[in-house]
């Protein structure tokens, strides 16, 4: 027995209830795949964001440890992103795009 066959034993209340039933649900599914879409570009895009921000406060504190080639201010420069979890590792290049100093979570 398919699906329009059993629509015929009911009565039209009961078939407008199912047709709203069925057009409210779809559309609350709609809409919350909708805003479920647009978190997560929303959430990359912030993440990305704050990186700009961290390699932005970064390289601004590490100018005068470069300028004056203070491989430990600099390193220690880099060790205030052991707070943030999502950076594994961070590298400062010279001049020469030789690295001057170093952070990395995996010893």
């Amino acid at each position: 027995m398919n699906f329009i066959a059993a629509l015929k034993n009911y009565t039209i209340k009961k078939k407008l209830v199912f047709l709203s039933a069925s057009i409210s649900s779809l559309g609350l599914l709609l809409s919350a795949a909708a805003f479920m879409i647009v978190d997560f570009i929303n959430l990359k895009q912030n993440i990305l964001d704050d990186h700009i921000r961290l390699a932005s406060i970064i390289s601004n504190n590490a100018v005068a440890p470069l300028a004056f080639k203070d491989r430990t201010s600099t390193v220690e420069v880099l060790n205030s992103l052991s707070s943030v979890g999502s950076i594994d590792a961070a590298y400062i290049y010279d001049v020469n795009d030789i690295i001057f100093a170093h952070f990395s979570r995996i010893v």
